[in-house]
């Protein structure tokens, strides 16, 4: 068939296609993400929760260290005090003696060592190395009898032993002090002693609490900080993220051309933008090709029913009249029984071409196999009842990789275009190659195709002359048919044409490798084909 401007449509068969119904979301199912379910603040709040755990135990770690530090100095100052009074003590009393003076008893020289220790701002408890009694107390000026500490048996037991235990701060009425046990011996010839040594810790304790202060204040300003640059991070991380969402819910909405516009990122975020785009142009695709499908089969109906209700309404309009008492007159018989059986042959051809058709674009193409398309060609044309001369222009050696039977439909269709569209007018069937592709080509020397027609060429029922066809009984199918086939065996079809100037045809189709299994394969008999020419 040869197509042109005078392309029928069906009024009303182009239906516009309405977007799906979509159920109703349930309520806040698409609202905003709360503040405290948003991934940006769990996110930030789990870091500066982790933040302020580091920080703590960080910070407590600083405390204790230092607090054992000055605790561990203090109490070495005290310490050293302490014995340098013992020495002190020790001197004056062999001096004494050497002076003649009586040795002084272990009471007096108990008190001596209290009131000396005393002096230098140290609160003394001495006691006896078992027992709780106390031989001597000294107090210093800035601490009263009850900011003596005493110390516990435990302690008292574990100095006498040598292991006196560490410093320790302990709460008196008069402020925290700084406890030392330490043992001690007050003759020459040793009487071991415990001496609980105490002074006031408002130094330490001062330290100590403005460290405190400067780790929690350091700690919350700190998380403080992290929260606000994590919310500002948080936020520059998962825009990406937004814009996402909002892709998607335009999709959801309908527009299905969104895509993330997200630029190339190596991460996480930018591998899930490349995938929802990928996703994105799959479902495109998909919808679109439904739409394209859904009104090529809208218009396909339409067509068909169009193209079957008028050979059907002839038949009946036949019928009709025999009916109304023709029948009893032979030349009326004589004159409907051809007609009808033209329009019955007519319906048949479309049936047949619209089978064909729907075979080749809806299924698989059979296995193919190398086929001389020289050889082909030229049992199609040995085998032709009707139909003008051909110029044979086929080379040897073009082989092809396809269906047999697909190929002598392919050109059937194509010459009985040709004779129909350009009778009396010259055919030419020759062979070519291109680029690891061989093909045929079918060109006639007629009246040309319009420009304007070239693109409507291969649609269904698509008739430039509309009247030739139908007197000749083109189904309108054909050229659809060749398109069909061609693309169904990987090839194609192109057409070249101008006014005045005849038509030429071209299918390419898949080259065969010459194998020798192949060799031996080409030129197989092929059977005949179904689908008639448009």
């Amino acid at each position: 068939m040869r197509t042109g401007r005078g392309s029928r449509r069906c009024a009303g068969s182009a239906i516009a296609l309405a977007p799906p119904e979509r159920a109703p979301a349930p309520p806040g199912a698409l609202g905003p993400v709360r503040w405290y379910a948003s991934l940006r603040w769990q996110l930030t709040l789990s870091f500066s929760l982790l933040l302020g755990l580091t920080l703590a135990v960080a910070g407590a770690v600083q405390y204790v260290a230092l607090r054992q530090t000055l605790l561990r100095g203090r109490s070495q100052s005290v310490e050293a005090a302490y014995y340098s009074v013992i020495a002190s003590v020790r001197q004056q009393a062999a001096a004494e003696v050497r002076a003649g003076f009586g040795a002084l008893t272990v009471a007096e020289e108990a008190r001596l060592l209290a009131t000396e220790v005393a002096a230098d701002r140290i609160g003394i408890v001495l006691y006896p190395t078992h027992g709780r009694q106390i031989l001597a107390t000294g107090l210093p000026r800035d601490a009263q009898a009850a900011d003596l500490p005493h110390p516990t048996r435990a302690a008292l037991g574990a100095a006498a032993a040598g292991r006196p235990p560490g410093p320790a701060l302990v709460a008196t009425p008069g402020g925290a002090r700084l406890i030392v046990v330490v043992p001690a011996s007050l003759r020459t010839r040793p009487l071991p002693v415990i001496g609980a040594l105490s002074v006031s810790a408002a130094q330490i304790d001062g330290e100590l609490s403005g460290l405190r202060t400067e780790l929690v204040l350091g700690g919350l300003v700190l998380v403080a900080l992290a929260l606000l640059v994590g919310l500002y991070l948080g936020a520059r991380a998962l825009r990406p993220l937004g814009r996402l969402t909002a892709a998607a819910r335009a999709m959801a909405e309908g527009d299905l051309t969104q895509r993330s516009r997200i630029p190339v990122r190596g991460d996480e975020v930018g591998v899930l933008a490349r995938v929802f785009d990928d996703m994105a142009a799959s479902v495109e695709r998909t919808v679109r090709v439904r739409e394209e499908a859904e009104e090529r089969m809208r218009q396909f109906v339409a067509d068909a029913s169009h193209e079957l209700r008028t050979p059907l309404t002839a038949v009946k309009g036949y019928l009709d009249v025999l009916h109304r008492g023709a029948s009893r007159d032979p030349e009326a018989v004589a004159q409907a029984l051809p007609a009808m059986a033209a329009e019955t042959e007519r319906m048949r051809q479309i049936v047949q071409d619209l089978l064909t058709l729907a075979r080749a674009e809806g299924s698989a193409a059979p296995a193919p196999q190398p086929v001389a398309l020289d050889r082909l060609l030229r049992e199609l044309l040995d085998r032709r009842l009707v139909g003008g001369p051909v110029v044979d222009a086929l080379e040897p050696g073009v082989v092809a990789l396809a269906d047999p039977h697909a190929v002598q439909t392919i050109a059937r269709n194509l010459l009985t275009n040709a004779e129909r569209h350009a009778p009396g007018a010259r055919v030419r069937l020759a062979t070519c190659r291109r680029r690891g592709r061989v093909g045929f080509s079918c060109a006639d020397d007629g009246p040309g195709i319009d420009p304007e027609d070239l693109p409507h060429l291969f649609e269904r029922f698509y008739r430039a002359d509309r009247a030739r066809a139908r007197r000749d009984g083109g189904s309108g199918l054909g050229l659809a048919i060749v398109q069909a086939l061609a693309t169904q065996q990987g090839g194609s079809v192109t057409v070249a044409s101008g006014r005045g100037r005849g038509a030429t045809f071209t299918v390419w189709l898949p080259a065969a490798r010459r194998t020798g299994a192949a060799r031996r394969r080409v030129g197989a008999a092929a059977g005949p084909a179904d689908g008639g020419a448009g």
